[in-house]
This record gives structure tokens, sequence and C-alpha cells, in this order.
């Protein structure tokens, strides 16, 4: 039974991020707080998390935390206490935002039922899934390990809005250009000069500043709330091939970067093929990688997953939030500056 103080869904001004201590998601909470006047914003972070720096400095800026130190993928009608912690953290709020990552992302679906679950007790009318990626609608079950639960989510998502039990809102981005500059995201060797590749250098892939992503994201859910209802909202930084990449980094580094190319795009499925089965290296001997890494390049590389121009929201957006969208070039200027990272 709801309580006096439950208020109208209508009259709501409270986010809740989950997955806030993670690099997109306290990001978004602090473009929440710059609305201070208007929305509050509740994290949900793990008792682990409540100790990092920028999750002490969002909750000095006036976050509502709420910490966890127990698994939030059980059924809630076997564990009341994660029932209860949800509905605290939950209680009166207008949207939901997921920015959940998880080494084991069958744990990510599990989590989002029983948020259904409390949003709709809660008369909460508004979700954000965690895709913040290429366009994944028509991908195929199987296709894709570490989008699975992309897929997942979103099949439950198609249910619950056509019956008019939930809204939701997917944030569209491509690739996050922050991946360029990634340790683990070895296709890229700024040290060497290096960029390894796989097709003829030349397929197309979309990529976006997180920070442009997060602004987005708020912007979707406060400004164009009622415009962005059950809808696939896209904004796309740039839109390059590796060869643009190479060009670009050569021009901020000022020193020429060269294209390896490791074989066609039927070959990279092969070599994640291999690496699944952990078989020995066959014709890639001087270049290492893990499956997550290559499913994300070879679903940036296929034009299938392009974001499309009817979902594009970058002309709009850019007008009447008078913002300017960074730039792959201006994304490495900023980040380098001409100085290769230690």
């Amino acid at each position: 039974m709801l309580s006096e103080n439950f208020i109208a869904p209508e009259d709501r001004k409270t986010i809740v991020v989950l997955g806030a201590a993670g690099r997109l998601g306290h990001l978004i909470v602090d473009y929440i707080l710059r609305k201070r006047f208007t929305y509050s914003v509740h994290m949900i972070v793990t008792t682990h998390e409540l100790k990092l720096p920028e999750v002490q400095l969002l909750k000095e800026k006036g976050a509502l935390i709420f910490n966890h130190d127990f698994d939030l993928s059980k059924p809630l009608e076997a564990h009341p206490k994660t029932y209860q912690f949800l509905k605290s953290a939950l209680y009166n709020a207008k949207v939901v935002i997921s920015c959940l990552s998880s080494e084991d992302r069958n744990v990510i679906p599990l989590i989002h039922k029983n948020i259904f679950t409390l949003m709709n007790e809660l008369k909460i009318p508004r979700f954000v899934p965690s895709d913040f990626c290429v366009d994944y609608r028509d991908m195929s079950p199987g296709d894709y390990e570490i989008m699975e639960y992309k897929l997942r989510t979103w099949n439950s998502l198609q249910l619950l809005s056509s019956n008019g039990s939930l809204e939701f809102t997917s944030i569209l981005c491509g690739c996050w250009m922050q991946m360029f500059q990634e340790p683990w995201m070895r296709f890229v060797n700024i040290h060497k000069g290096e960029i390894f590749h796989w097709g003829e250098g030349n397929e197309q892939f979309q990529v976006t500043s997180i920070d442009d992503v997060a602004a987005f994201t708020v912007d979707c859910v406060t400004n164009f709330y009622n415009e962005t209802k059950n809808k696939f909202c896209g904004i796309v930084g740039d839109t390059i091939t590796m060869t643009n990449l190479r060009d670009s980094f050569s021009k901020i580094m000022q020193k020429d970067f060269r294209l390896i190319k490791l074989g066609e795009l039927n070959d990279l499925d092969n070599e994640i093929k291999r690496l699944k089965e952990q078989k020995p290296v066959t014709f890639v001997k001087h270049f290492e990688s893990n499956v997550e890494e290559l499913e994300q390049l070879k679903m940036m590389l296929n034009d299938k997953y392009l974001i499309k121009q009817e979902d594009l929201w970058n002309e709009r957006y850019e007008k009447e939030r008078d913002v300017s969208l960074i730039t792959m070039v201006d994304f490495l200027r900023n980040t380098f500056g001409g100085a290769i990272p230690e």
C-alpha cells in the first residue's frame, strides 16, 4: 500500500540512476544535478562503490545515495531485503535510467525484471535501458554475446510498452569515442602508431563522446520527455572509417600512423570463433585481443547496425539545446593534444 507522501507520477521530479558509479552513470547524475532547482537524483551503488571519490563528490553536490551489498538480481518474492531496498530507492521517481554493466551480463535482465516489477507497483512511468550503443534491434539471438542482455531487456520492454504498463526511451550513440583511448582496446596502438583492422578500412561506423551521450540522455527525459516516449533516440558525434581514424591520429599526434590489415571481415568471424574455443593463434601472430573487443569491433563495422536517419536527433538537439556535438578529430585533440599517454 502506498503511503500518504506518495506523489502523482506527473508531478514527480526525481530520477533514479542504476549503475551510477560507472563512467556513464556518474556523468548522467552530474548533468541531472546541474538542474538542481528542478530535479533530484537517487544513485544506486554498491557499498564498495560508495567509497569512490566521484560518488562522494556527487553526494556533496546533492545526490541521494542508496548503497547495497547484496545481489539485486535475486527474485523479489524470495528476497524481501532486495524488495525493500529497491522500493525505497525508487519511491516517487518519474524516470529510472539503467547504466548497468557486469562481467556476468545474464544478471542485468534479471535486475531489470525486478526494477520493472517495482516500477509497476510504484507507478513509475519511464525507463531508460542500458543501451547507449549501436542500433541492435535487427540483431538475432546468439549473434553477439556482448549484446544479448540488451536484446533480452528490449524484448521485455516491447511487451510492457505495448500493453501500456511502462514507457521507455532508448539512447543510441554508436560507439563511445573514449573506447579508442582504452588500454584494453588493443586494435589501436598509440605508441607504435598502428591501427589494426579487418576489411578494407573504408567501412563506416558511428562514434559519440560519452559526455555528449550523458547530456543527451538527461535532456531526453527532461526537456524532451513527452517527445521521447517509447522512442529510440540517436545522436552521432561523427561517422568515420578506420582510414579516417588513422589520418586523425596522424594529424593530432604529428607522427605517421599506419593501417595493418589482419584479414577480411569474414576472417574476423573466424578469429572470434577461435577465441571462444581457445584455439592457438592461426593467422594473427602479432596481435592479441579478446572476444568482447572483437565482437564490439565486428558489430561496429556492420552497416546493418548504423543508427537510422529517422532516429537521429542531431539537428534538433543541437539547435534547441544550443550545443555542438564533438567530432572525432576534436575529441582526439582534446584527449591527447599531441602527447602520447604513458
